[in-house]
């Protein structure tokens, strides 16, 4: 009767042993999923990031060349506006002088 005792003792530790090692593999296998998920998730969002960071670069690249091209415009009407001024006063010396070439001719 002792010998049953022990044989059924070590068949109910071989299933716990097999039982320990499926649980075991079981748990191995679900921690390498869930790294292998982590991963995918962290690479996942470096994209995004990546994806936004660009995305943000080129919003601020198109804003500058707006804002230069507005700066560009308005540099132009402001030089256009000095030559027209610059113009006018160069006639207006030119007319000058000749009135007082003219004045001290006579």
């Amino acid at each position: 009767m002792e010998e049953k005792v022990i044989e059924r003792l070590l068949e109910i530790d071989r299933k716990a042993q097999e039982v320990q090692r499926k649980r075991e593999e079981g748990l191995r296998s679900l921690e390498e999923d869930y790294k292998n998920k982590i991963r995918e998730l962290i690479e996942k969002y470096e994209r995004e990031i990546d994806e936004s960071s660009k995305k943000a670069f080129n919003e601020a690249v198109e804003e500058g060349e707006r804002e230069a091209e507005g700066i560009r415009r308005d540099t132009e009407k402001i030089l256009n506006n000095l030559e027209e001024v610059f113009s006018e006063v160069k006639d207006e010396i030119e007319r000058e002088f000749f009135l007082r070439i003219f004045k001290v001719k006579r």
